[in-house]
């Protein structure tokens, strides 16, 4: 089985999800990276490849000017942001990631979503948004990811 990689971009990687993040780091099937705001993700994408993205709406958006587009949305957005602007460059500047499955992990619940996640530009799959609660249990966690993982090989 191969090594997938991941990369994770949650601004509570180092809080709230910090077991869940040594998990990940520590087990053999993942080679994670972390970024912790929308800046930082962007960035990783641009120089990287990934199998497969994790993203919290939730995110701040970091420091460039290139979120100030995003000015009017709230500080709590800046996840779909990042995504959009990856959908919007995907022939261009994320033409790399050709093959990257996007996952949503976030505090929203799937209805709560902003619609336009799921349509064109972005549009994720429902099926790879995974709502995160204090209930969630590191096993529900790790069958997302199994999902998206199954997901890559198709």
């Amino acid at each position: 089985m191969t090594t997938i990689k991941l990369l994770w971009v949650d601004n509570d990687l180092f809080e709230d999800l910090n077991e869940l993040r040594i998990t990940l780091y520590l087990s053999d099937d993942y080679e994670a990276d972390f970024a912790l705001n929308a800046t930082e993700g962007f960035n990783r994408l641009r120089e990287n490849t990934y199998d497969i993205v994790i993203v919290d709406l939730r995110l701040p958006p970091g420091p460039h000017n290139a979120w100030l587009k995003y000015a009017h949305h709230s500080y709590e957005e800046y996840g779909y942001a990042l995504l959009k602007e990856i959908s919007e460059q995907r022939d261009t500047l994320f033409a790399h990631l050709s093959n990257t499955r996007f996952g949503v992990y976030s505090i929203e619940d799937l209805r709560d979503a902003p619609r336009e996640l799921f349509e064109p530009p972005v549009g994720i799959l429902r099926d790879n948004y995974c709502q995160k609660t204090d209930r969630a249990s590191d096993d529900e966690f790790f069958g997302f990811l199994r999902k998206l993982r199954a997901s890559c090989s198709q």
